[in-house]
């Protein structure tokens, strides 16, 4: 019988480097799934939590254009990987892969409910592993 392998938290990155799926705790912790680093990222009070109230629905048009402007990068380069609604905020988050050469980068991003696209700053969060 063999065991699987284990790692220590030393062996993981300090942010993900890749980001697949999403998900969000009734906090407002946000979950992002890391498949190359085989790990599942814990963001814990990410920004203000109150909740808006009653949300306008908006379109998310071009969407992928601004969201790679917010990215600087080129609207062919993204890889759309993931989506959840923050619980309290109820903002989109989306997750994307950058395609770089021969790597893939890894971003998330937050639609304001005014439909303004920027990116969560992963290497400054407090991240628990």
């Amino acid at each position: 019988m063999m065991s699987s392998p284990t790692r220590t938290v030393e062996e993981i990155p300090a942010q993900p480097r890749s980001a697949g799926a999403l998900t969000f705790a009734p906090d407002g912790t946000l979950f992002v799934g890391d498949s190359k680093s085989g790990a599942i990222f814990a963001y814990p009070n990410l920004g203000p939590a109150a909740s808006p109230g009653t949300v306008e629905p908006f379109l998310f048009e071009d969407i992928d254009r601004r969201i790679a402007e917010a990215l600087q990068v080129n609207e062919r380069a993204l890889t759309f990987n993931g989506m959840a609604a923050h619980p309290l905020t109820r903002e989109p988050h989306i997750s994307v892969g950058i395609k770089g050469g021969e790597k893939l980068g890894a971003a998330v991003v937050v639609v304001s409910l005014q439909g303004e696209v920027s990116k969560l700053d992963l290497r400054t969060a407090n991240a628990t592993v």
